[in-house]
């Protein structure tokens, strides 16, 4: 004769189950079981646990499914729940009780019974203060209580001894007295830890991260503010969906969907002045991927200040006029109207032409050199700034400077002829003119009264 292993009374249902599984102990299963999926406990087949009418459910104290635990658990969970229906009219009591398999036979003949629970009252009265999705709940629901309810209790009053399926233990809910009829799930012992394996707990979703930067950061209000979110999945992988971008709890524009490198960005210039908490809330559509949502990003907008004004003096050396081939010194000097130094650069203009490139403010001065063309030109320098939002641009007063042509040198030719006069005719006579100053460029044309006589 077999025994019922509890912790608690059983009651009459524990000794119904007894009379019940006394008789169908007598009953031998012929051959190995056959028809299990690859993978599942060989018992697991139609004529291997023809008692089953469902699954049992484990959960948590805050009423989350568990499908794994250690053996030391005590309980193993905090509520055992039937998965719904072949419950008999009248059926009101719930408990859980372990199993060890037993080769070559029926699951619905085994005879190692474990109480794990008390006999629990269940139904939606029963159910109304349970947490979570338990709450006010019509299924066989039985209460795990601590004190010789863990996996190593059932194991240690019916040791796991199959060959056929080495390490599983079944875990039932009876909800009458008869033991041949009970919802079972099966667990795998694998050292300190069990693990449901039958039915198959469902495949856990892939965990995804989600970055968020935003440049730039300080803003100022007004300014274009750009969002870039990136997401991650735990596998490497980019997987599909979209990023809602948020200000709060404030939805920044529509979500916008990632490309294939995971990427989603946004603009937004509407942000207010202050302190902004930004996040990025990614939600995949692609199958077995969770969403995820960013880090908060702190962005300050700052309020928008006026620009410094500045002022820019022309000094323009040497004088004019000059006469052309001279080289001119232009000199810009930038004053800001809080005596801070101005940043950006200066252009020199002949009129509306540039003077060479841009030159960078150091200091408050800017300086070029350059050669101007015989004219009367307008001179002008005219500030850039860096930043329009820091100081506001300038343009010197126009500076008139004249460029002539070289003056007209005044030059004295000598005449000498030599030998002096009177010579008698045929006597070879040699005229040579002197210009003073002695560098003047030309030629001397020599003339017999008016008339020319040789060349230049």
């Amino acid at each position: 004769m077999f025994r019922i292993q509890t912790k608690r009374t059983a009651g009459r249902l524990a000794a119904a189950m007894m009379g019940t599984a006394l008789a169908a102990a007598m009953v031998l299963l012929i051959g190995g079981p056959v028809g299990a999926a690859a993978g599942d406990p060989t018992f697991e087949t139609p004529t291997g646990n023809p008692g089953t009418v469902g699954s049992v459910g484990f959960f948590d104290s805050t009423g989350n499914q568990i499908y794994s635990g250690t053996v030391s658990a005590d309980p193993i969970a905090a509520y055992f729940v039937a998965s719904g229906g072949g419950i008999n009219t009248g059926d009101h009591i719930a408990t859980a009780y372990t199993y060890t398999p037993q080769d070559n036979k029926p699951a619905d003949q085994w005879t190692t019974p474990y109480q794990l629970t008390g006999g629990d009252e269940f139904g939606a009265t029963a159910s109304a203060g349970y947490p979570g999705s338990l709450k006010n709940s019509t299924k066989a629901i039985a209460i795990g209580v601590a004190g010789g309810a863990s996996v190593n209790d059932g194991t240690t009053a019916f040791p796991l001894a199959s060959t056929n399926d080495p390490g599983i233990l079944q875990i039932r809910i009876l909800t009458g007295q008869n033991a041949s009829k009970y919802y079972s799930t099966d667990i795998k012992i694998t050292g300190t830890t069990w693990a449901q394996v039958f039915p198959a707990p469902p495949v856990a979703n892939k965990a995804t991260s989600t970055t968020l930067t935003s440049t730039p950061n300080p803003s100022t209000a007004g300014q274009s503010v750009t969002l870039t979110a990136t997401e991650l999945g735990s596998d490497s992988t980019h997987p599909a969906g979209s990023v809602q971008f948020k200000d709060g709890s404030t939805n920044l524009g529509a979500a916008v969907a990632v490309n294939a490198s995971g990427v989603a960005t946004a603009t937004t210039s509407t942000l207010s002045t202050g302190s902004h908490s930004i996040t990025a809330v990614f939600t995949a559509t692609a199958a077995g991927y969770n969403g995820s949502t960013s880090s908060p990003v702190s962005q300050v907008v700052n309020a928008v200040v006026a620009a410094v004004g500045t002022t820019t003096a022309l000094a323009v050396s040497p004088a004019s006029p000059v006469i052309t081939g001279t080289a001119t010194t232009l000199t810009a000097t930038v004053t800001a109207a809080d005596s801070s130094s101005a940043v950006g650069s200066v252009q020199f203009l002949d009129g509306t032409t540039n003077i060479g490139a841009p030159v960078a403010v150091a200091s408050g001065t800017a300086s070029t050199s350059t050669t101007f063309s015989i004219a009367t030109h307008s001179i002008t320098a005219k500030f850039v700034p860096t930043s329009t939002a820091n100081y506001t641009g300038s343009t010197s007063a126009a500076a008139s400077y004249t460029v002539t042509a070289q003056p007209a040198t005044t030059t004295t030719t000598a005449l000498n002829v030599t030998p002096a006069s009177p010579v008698v005719q045929g006597t070879v006579v040699t005229l040579t003119g002197t210009v003073t100053p002695n560098n003047a460029p030309g030629k001397i044309q020599f003339y017999d009264g008016s008339t020319a006589f040789g060349a230049p």
